[in-house]
């Protein structure tokens, strides 16, 4: 609990993925009038990081490129940086959001039948990238997205646990 308790805390979304979230193509809008969140009824009190590997975790996922988590810590980087303990965590809390995700969503799919393909919506992707993150070691995932946030250009090739 003190290694918890040492994280920014504040309100989260708790849901960040690409369906809830609404973008303007309006180039005369700001960029804040251009972004838009939806549907809070994960938000809570809590720590500032697990919302930042919710919304990379699902951002990763539909991309299929691990390197999109840079972009998404790269700007939230701009909006508030990232301190070293959170990031030290970073995928530790990926991981564990695609658990949850994963064992909620079959479990709600066994529960109500095929009726609700929506909850297996992470299956396939999600358990191909939570072997991938459990493979790299401790640290490489958080630095990786570090570098994007730095504006470091990093060259290899990691895209294959989608395919």
């Amino acid at each position: 609990m003190d290694r918890i308790n040492s994280f920014q805390h504040g309100v989260i979304h708790g849901d960040i993925n690409e369906q809830n979230i609404l973008l303007s193509l309006d180039s005369t809008q700001s960029p804040r009038e251009q972004f838009s969140i939806l549907d809070f009824g994960d938000s809570q009190h809590s720590c500032l990081v697990f919302d930042l590997a919710i919304a990379i975790t699902y951002m990763v996922l539909q991309t299929g490129d691990l390197d999109t988590g840079g972009y998404v810590l790269a700007g939230y980087n701009k909006v508030r940086k990232v301190p070293y303990n959170e990031l030290n965590v970073l995928q530790t809390c990926m991981m564990s959001r695609l658990c949850q995700s994963l064992v909620l969503g079959l479990y709600t799919y066994q529960e109500q039948g095929s009726n609700n393909p929506y909850v297996l919506g992470t299956q396939e992707a999600g358990w191909r990238l939570l072997d991938t993150l459990e493979s790299y070691l401790k640290l490489y995932i958080p630095l990786h997205l570090h570098d994007f946030s730095s504006h470091l250009p990093v060259s290899y090739h990691h895209a294959s646990w989608r395919s």
